[in-house]
């Protein structure tokens, strides 16, 4: 097999992972990626040798996003806003990626590493919307990683089953108030 075809399929399995994942949960089986992805599971144990790897490399990807957001916005005081924003509508539609990759960090040298990579995709934009005096002086990144533990339970919760997107709306409306 050529690199490039290593490649391909490694993002076909990834999208497959994301579609399922967001249809079924995190921790549906995997041969519905493979089945999804026309893949076998060779081959997604060859590229991702377990689950952790596989949601890791899902999360890996949204916080480059993240970071690549914050550093397009730098100078934008509500940057930080706009990526809890991202992180909260990520976890609505995949909801329990984020508490997979907590619950890892103890085991999994790569879910430790991504909570690390967590904490310092918040540190920059939090700086900067402290200094503008968007965010409140006295929030630490610990504050943020609250905020994205309530926001995750709002994801997983009744009220979001029942009021959907609104539920998600409304709870961001209320970190807005709680952070300013």
């Amino acid at each position: 097999m050529t690199r490039s075809d290593a490649a391909r399929n490694r993002q076909a399995l990834l999208v497959a992972a994301e579609e399922v994942f967001t249809e079924h949960g995190p921790e549906a089986p995997l041969n519905l990626v493979t089945a999804r992805s026309g893949l076998g599971r060779g081959t997604l144990y060859r590229h991702f040798p377990n689950r952790i790897a596989l949601v890791a490399a899902i999360y890996g990807a949204r916080l480059d996003r993240y970071r690549h957001h914050a550093r397009a916005h730098a100078q934008d005081p509500g940057v930080l806003f706009e990526i809890i924003e991202m992180l909260a509508w990520d976890q609505y539609s995949i909801p329990g990626m984020f508490r997979i990759i907590h619950a890892n960090t103890q085991t999994s040298a790569e879910a430790a590493t991504l909570w690390e990579r967590t904490e310092e995709v918040f540190a920059e934009p939090l700086e900067l919307s402290r200094r503008a005096g968007a965010v409140r002086p006295d929030t630490e990144v610990s504050d943020i990683l609250l905020v994205l533990a309530m926001l995750y339970g709002v994801a997983r919760s009744p009220s979001a089953e029942k009021q959907g997107r609104a539920a998600v709306e409304r709870s961001l409306a209320l970190v807005h108030q709680m952070l300013s």
